[in-house]
This record gives C-alpha cells, structure tokens and sequence, in this order.
C-alpha cells in the first residue's frame, strides 16, 4: 500500500456515521469499500507513520468515535491529536487529543440538517455541553444562527466554539453555497461576535480576516495540502484528493476553519497559534 509522506494527516477512521447531514461533504461522494479491520488498519497507519515525518493527526469520519479502539490505539503514533464528532458517541476518556462536537446552530437550525431532535441528543451525551468545544459550519441558510448559537452554548457553560464555513464543490452555486455577499457577511458577523464573546468564539481575527471571499483564493494556495505538507487518508487509507472535503471540492471557496487559522499562525499570529495548540493535543 502506497501512502504518500507528509508531516500532517487527517484520516476517516470509518465510512459509517449515525446521520446524513444534508449539507456533508462525506457522503457528496459515497466511500468506496468497507472500513479495514482495525488490526490491518493500525498496521498499515504505523507503517505509514514510521516512513514519515508525520506528527499531528486529525481523526475524522465518517463517525471517528464508532471504532474508539482505532482511535485510541492510533492516537499513540503521533504527538499531537485532535478529532470532529458528531456528538452521538461517547468520546473515550483516553484519547488524548482536542474534540470538536460538531452543531449547526441552536435546535431549530441544527435540526434541520442534523435531523429531528438531534441538537438535544448531542448536548445530553456530553454533559449538557460543559466545558466541550464546538464547531459549526455556517451555509447560506444558517448564517443568523451564529449568535443564538453562541447564547446558547454560553448559557451550557460549554468551553467556546470554532465557526467553518461552507465548501462547495466546483460549479455548485445555489443552496447551501455562500455567496460573495453571504461570505463577507459571515465574516463581519463573526468578527463582531468574537468582540462580543473573546475567548469563547475562538476565531481570530487574523484567521477570520483571511476568510473573506477575496482573501480565501490567496490563503487556499498556501493550504498544506495543496503544499504537500498534509495528505488526507480515507477510510481504507488510500488518498483524498485534494483533501479531506474529497473529489471536487472547490479549494477556491473552502471554509475549513483550521486553514485560516494555520495560515494566520504561519503569518505570525500568536492567538491563532495558541487555538490550533489548544485543538490539536499534545500527548
């Protein structure tokens, strides 16, 4: 098996998640084959990572938490670890890396893209959502949830929220794709909430600043995986292309929050380089 180097990865632990959230990259593609057994799995990840460099792994599905051994066991191969969730699982107590839960907006909001009752399900499996990152990706139809949103996880006493926008695929205009308009619009909202709630909505400026739609072309052509410092592994450990988003994602429209903070951070900025820290764990 063939696995290209790199000293940053993100990986789809399984091609199985509990929902279909109408707005998800994953399955805008269906994966491909089952899921390797863990043994062949682990196998194969420290193989990879012993001919590597590689140091900081993104654990992603998928449901990543569905195989928590895989995660687990696979964590100890890398320094630094971080993982998105949909919140439906238990997150095991030994992985040692940063969790995001991912919420689309208060119940309403998030319901209409996670399903019915969703939003509550996710909060009552991790403790109300004390002291628990969050992560929503804003679309052309949640954009006024951001701010309810931030109420909300605030009054659960929740540890802050990281804000993603959005990645089309090329061509795809309409529906949940942001405009010029939407996107600039997000962009001050979210500064403005960040000014309202510093240290709780955990975007930077610099890193917001970077996501304006005539800033995204010039910072996506820094992205590292398009640098060839970060390579995304699917479920079966082959490589995604051109990133974890898959097969005709528009690198030119992303809103992958770690993007603009990892840029930000390469800028100079040092609060979106104490975020990224903070996200990706050290062992």
């Amino acid at each position: 098996m063939d696995l290209a180097p790199a000293r940053f990865a993100s990986i789809d632990t399984t091609h199985r998640c509990p929902l279909r959230c109408r707005h998800c990259y994953y399955y805008r593609v269906e994966p491909e084959g089952e899921d390797l057994p863990p043994g062949n799995f682990l196998e194969a990840l420290r193989a990879w990572r012993e001919s590597t460099a590689a140091d900081c792994m993104l654990w992603l599905g998928g449901e990543p938490f569905l195989r928590p051994n895989v995660v687990v066991e696979g964590s100890r191969l890398f320094r630094r670890n971080a993982a998105f969730t949909s919140g439906l699982v238990s997150v095991p107590e030994d992985f040692p890396g940063g969790v995001a839960i991912s919420l689309d907006g208060p119940a309403e909001a998030n319901d209409s893209l996670r399903g019915r009752g969703m939003f509550q399900v996710a909060l009552d499996r991790c403790d109300g959502g004390r002291d628990r990152l969050f992560h929503c990706t804003l679309t052309a139809g949640n954009l006024a949830a951001a701010g309810p949103l931030v109420d909300c996880l605030r009054r659960a006493d929740a540890a802050g929220v990281l804000f993603g926008l959005y990645t089309p695929r090329v061509d795809e205009e309409g529906g949940f794709a942001l405009s010029r308009e939407d996107r600039d619009a997000a962009v001050d909202g979210l500064l403005t909430l960040r000014e309202e709630h510093d240290g709780f909505v955990l975007n930077t400026p610099a890193s917001l600043e970077r996501m304006r739609w005539e800033e995204t072309r010039i910072t996506a052509a820094r992205c590292p995986y398009r640098t060839g410092e970060a390579v995304a592994l699917d479920h079966r450990l082959r490589e995604k292309l051109p990133c974890s988003y898959g097969e005709g994602a528009d690198c030119t429209r992303c809103g992958c929050v770690a993007l603009f903070l990892g840029v930000a951070a390469a800028d100079g900025d040092g609060a979106s380089r104490e975020v990224l820290r903070a996200f990706f764990r050290r062992r």
